[in-house]
């Protein structure tokens, strides 16, 4: 007995004095062996948490198209461990239903037979759906080619005008419910602003929108929107006319009425130079003379008329002169 007495006291002054070596060691030991714990029995104890994901139809057949369809998403409620539940991406999910047997009309659906799409870890697990079904209204889906036509907002430059517009290309295949596609006559471009543009201009871009679940093929167009100068015409009246070669002749009338022609950025606020009018008279002998006014304008404008067309000139003789 004595002899077990003994081994008993030494065994326990072996583990006092172990006890006293390597504290830091036991001490790390212990908190490590305390968080495995917690992540066993605490984080990885299994959990709820509800997410809100949209419902997103597929697998319609090819000659019906959902309208109406849910737009309030379905909460689902998932069940696993607390870390795996934390990590779930709610923003990336959605709810997949297959509705291959769709009808048109009115079409009850049972949301247990979808799934949810990015796949969950496999230790989660869906416990309920609410709602259990939704209700999808299906149309007979009809597909049209109608021409494009162009829609344009702004104003050009101060002198510009649109002469023309074109479509590239000039039809798109529309295709969604049979209500909505039966009624279209044509699509138009999202507006084109052409304000203050002086030159063509191109863009490529997108259709009007024409009713809810109605597509197109393509959906971008190229568009060029053509301009050009607008042309007017400008009256001058009683422009002075400059005698050239004989300072004392005299010219009945001495002024004119010119007509211009030419872009209205340039005419709009043009005025006639005043040496533009001008006779001629060197050369001409003492007397009277039926002469044209030379009018000189800018290039890029034309004189159309010119009131009167014929001015008398009295050239006077010259003093001394035998």
């Amino acid at each position: 007995m004595s002899t077990v007495l003994s081994r008993v006291r030494a065994f326990a002054a072996m583990v006092r004095a172990r006890s006293r070596h390597n504290r830091g060691l036991k001490l790390v030991s212990l908190v490590l062996a305390c968080l495995v714990w917690w992540s066993t029995n605490v984080l990885e104890r299994d959990a709820e948490r509800v997410v809100d994901v949209p419902v997103v139809p597929r697998h319609v057949p090819p000659d019906l198209t959902v309208v109406d369809a849910p737009t309030t998403p379905v909460a689902i409620t998932l069940r696993g461990p607390r870390t795996l539940l934390e990590g779930v991406e709610e923003s990336r999910l959605k709810f997949v239903l297959p509705v291959r047997g769709l009808r048109v009309g009115s079409n009850r659906v049972d949301l247990q037979e979808g799934h949810i799409e990015p796949d969950l870890p496999r230790r989660l697990r869906v416990v309920r759906l609410q709602p259990g079904r939704i209700e999808l209204r299906a149309e007979p889906l009809h597909v049209r080619r109608l021409p494009v036509r162009v829609e344009t907002i702004g104003t050009p430059a101060f002198g510009y005008s649109v002469t023309n517009s074109t479509v590239q290309p000039p039809m798109v295949a529309v295709s969604g419910p049979a209500s909505v596609v039966d009624q279209l006559r044509r699509v138009q471009t999202v507006p084109v602003d052409i304000g203050g543009a002086d030159r063509e201009v191109t863009r490529l871009v997108g259709l009007e929108w024409v009713g809810d679940y109605v597509q197109f093929e393509p959906d971008r167009v190229s568009v060029t929107v053509e301009l050009e100068e607008v042309i007017v015409s400008k009256e001058f009246r009683k422009v002075p006319v400059h005698v050239l070669g004989a300072p004392t002749a005299v010219l009945t009338p001495p002024t004119l009425a010119v007509t211009l022609r030419g872009p209205q950025r340039i005419l709009n606020d043009f005025e006639v130079p005043a040496d533009a009018a001008v006779v001629d008279a060197r050369g001409l002998a003492p007397g009277s003379h039926q002469v044209e006014v030379a009018v000189t304008v800018p290039r890029g404008i034309e004189v159309v008329t010119r009131t009167p067309e014929v001015h008398r000139l009295v050239v006077p003789e010259q003093k001394g002169a035998s």
